[in-house]
């Protein structure tokens, strides 16, 4: 090979991504980990801001805003939705942590990667479930508190 030609192939491998290690399971897994931890936090601080703002709503202001039966029935359904909404982030994260620690224990005995991945493929599935039940539980928690808060606006 040329001079000329070595330059041009060592030129081509730095313009070209090595799409091999782009799309390696490991940097997904961590991404979609990090993405998950960001959401779940979302929940928890959007659910957590509701819980807060209804209970205000029902101790301090009843009485001033009149809230009749059906508001006060749907505020406190909602507050009870988004407090499971943070038992179930509470609960995914102890997963998680957890999956970390089995994790780190198989790679601290070098076992191989497929023998990881079926060891904590199960954590990973609950932590999915736990996060699908925290994002179900806050939305329906959600519904109920603006149902509830439109009742209380427009009935006056």
């Amino acid at each position: 090979m040329t001079k000329n030609n070595e330059n041009m192939s060592s030129e081509k491998n730095i313009a070209e991504p090595d799409y091999k290690e782009f799309y390696n399971y490991r940097y997904w897994r961590e991404t979609q980990g990090k993405q998950l931890t960001i959401a779940s936090n979302v929940y928890f601080g959007f659910s957590s801001a509701l819980i807060g703002y209804s209970i205000n709503l029902l101790i301090f202001n009843s009485d001033a805003l009149n809230i009749n039966c059906w508001s006060e029935v749907l505020l406190i359904l909602g507050v009870l939705f988004n407090l499971s909404s943070l038992c179930c982030y509470t609960i995914m994260t102890n997963n998680k942590l957890k999956d970390y620690r089995e994790t780190a224990k198989l790679i601290a005995l070098k076992s191989t990667y497929q023998t990881i991945q079926i060891a904590t493929k199960r954590y990973g599935e609950r932590t999915w479930g736990y996060f699908l039940a925290q994002k179900l539980l806050m939305t329906l928690g959600t519904i109920l508190c603006i149902i509830a808060y439109a009742i209380i606006i427009f009935s006056k």
